[in-house]
């Protein structure tokens, strides 16, 4: 199984299109990150991935997951992380650090 598998994925808000027709694999093991100017979807990206916004059409799926269909079972699952760079918790956590953490922990990453 894949662990992040997106197809087609688009996310549209009235007549802007904020994600059009996204198709990634994310193999486990990867470190993945969305790198992009402002306004080409990524924060939307990492919201449909993480079950906090359903996308216009496509599928996302965590794990085997479907994030638009069970949005709660994609959070509960922990594995996609998302804080916005207005986060006062953003100072203190580097992706490494996560990382680390999910370690000692034994899981997974």
């Amino acid at each position: 199984m894949i662990p992040i598998e997106v197809h087609t994925l688009t996310k549209q808000f009235g007549k802007l299109t904020a994600v059009d027709n996204l198709n990634l694999r994310i193999a486990q093991g990867e470190f993945f990150g969305f790198i992009g100017p402002n306004g080409a979807g990524k924060t939307t990206t990492l919201q449909m991935l993480s079950g906090q916004l359903p996308p216009t059409s496509g599928t996302a799926t965590v794990l085997g997951i479907d994030a638009a269909a069970d949005p709660i079972a994609v959070k509960a699952a922990g594995h996609i992380f998302y804080l916005s760079p207005m986060s006062w918790l953003f100072v203190f956590l580097s992706c490494a650090s996560r990382h680390a953490s999910h370690k000692l922990a034994g899981q997974e990453v």
